[in-house]
């Protein structure tokens, strides 16, 4: 994080929070986010048909403090809308920034997040400025489901995207994190605002790739000490959030995806298990030379995945021997990239076309899913 001033005079900017029954972590994203030491912002919510607290907690907070505005809507969004999407569209009318920072509500920012985020924006380097720049949140993982599949995604992730290609303006990469998203106003505007975005379940994807194509310059960073959030409650959740987002992050291509699944078996999930296969029936019947050979290549694979896995989750703050277990979660991705793949191909699920909810998926109850 950058400890330099901001910016004189420093630009507005308008931070935005999309709010669907969040009454579990909204206290803590909002006060973090009225604790920004920058000396220009204002800060609109959006209760977007909440039934929970929600409505009570803004309501207590707003009286709090007058840079926090509040708005709300009832009913599902109109057709054509992800419910999130029309959230931050419902926002973005009242916000008055010339930049606009898109923060999920189930995310904690430190103090210095936003002055950080705008001078990587203002201040670049290089020297040329950038009209998006996005914080890959740390991810809180509190049980075994988020321990094992955080690093599978980061793993994959870092594989299909890698920063450096994403932030490189000659590349087509792109990718940016709704959970910390800022972005210029006036780029927005160039690719037809959120109504660009409305049915579209990965916005934040597709608002990389739409600025970037534009000839704008984007910088997506890990936000290591700047943001962090605890996406998924155990094994259910976590699921249920992977088969809503995985078809959509292939851009709904289910060539795409099933290429994917099979590059996630065939490098994740057959080297363990043709060595654990052959460890036992070596063990049982002994081994011949060509069975060693292949058992060591595939061996070799094996660790080597582990010892990937060992460095995400050391970088994650997870305990290393969680990366014993890595096999296992790359075939349970796989899995649920499959299903994802099956349900939103053929089934009708997860398109985000005509979506009456605020989260990523049509069943979704939060905003953060």
């Amino acid at each position: 994080m950058r400890d330099a001033a901001p910016p004189s005079p420093a630009p507005s900017v308008s931070i935005l929070i999309p709010a669907r029954n969040e009454d579990e972590t909204l206290e803590r994203c909002i006060r973090a986010a009225l604790a920004q030491n920058y000396p220009n912002f204002e800060l609109v919510v959006c209760d977007d048909d909440s039934t929970d607290a929600t409505p009570r907690i803004l309501e207590r907070l707003a009286h709090e403090d007058a840079r926090l505005r509040v708005v709300t809507r009832r009913g599902p969004p109109p057709a054509g809308w992800v419910g999130k999407n029309f959230a931050l569209a419902t926002a973005a009318r009242v916000a008055i920034g010339e930049w606009i920072l898109c923060v999920d509500a189930d995310c904690v920012t430190s103090n210095g997040a936003l002055r950080a985020a705008i001078l990587r924006a203002e201040f670049p380097t290089d020297g040329v400025r950038r009209s998006l720049v996005s914080a890959l949140p740390m991810i809180e993982c509190p049980d075994f489901a988020n321990r094992l599949m955080m690093p599978t995604f980061g793993f994959w992730l870092s594989l299909a995207m890698p920063l450096h290609l994403v932030n490189d303006p000659a590349r087509r990469e792109a990718i940016a994190a709704g959970g910390f998203l800022l972005l210029r106003r006036d780029a927005l505007e160039a690719i037809g605002g959120y109504e660009r975005l409305a049915p579209h379940i990965v916005e934040d994807a597709l608002t990389a790739r739409l600025v970037k194509a534009s000839g704008r310059r984007i910088e997506v960073f890990i936000g290591r000490g700047s943001v962090t959030t605890r996406m998924y409650e155990g094994w259910r959740d976590l699921w249920e959030g992977i088969t809503k987002n995985a078809f959509a992050g292939t851009d709904f291509r289910p060539a795409i995806a099933m290429t994917g699944v099979l590059a996630i078996v065939g490098f994740g999930v057959l080297p363990a298990a043709w060595t654990a296969a052959g460890l036992v029936l070596g063990a049982l019947h002994g081994f011949g030379s060509s069975d060693t050979l292949t058992l060591g290549l595939f061996g070799f694979a094996t660790l080597v995945l582990i010892g990937l896995h060992v460095a995400i989750a050391a970088e994650c703050k997870i305990p290393r021997i969680v990366a014993i277990a890595a096999p296992l979660g790359h075939l349970i991705f796989a899995a649920a990239l499959a299903w994802s793949t099956f349900r939103g191909a053929y089934g009708g699920a997860f398109r985000g076309k005509g979506a009456s909810t605020t989260g990523r998926g049509k069943m979704c109850r939060r905003t953060s899913c």
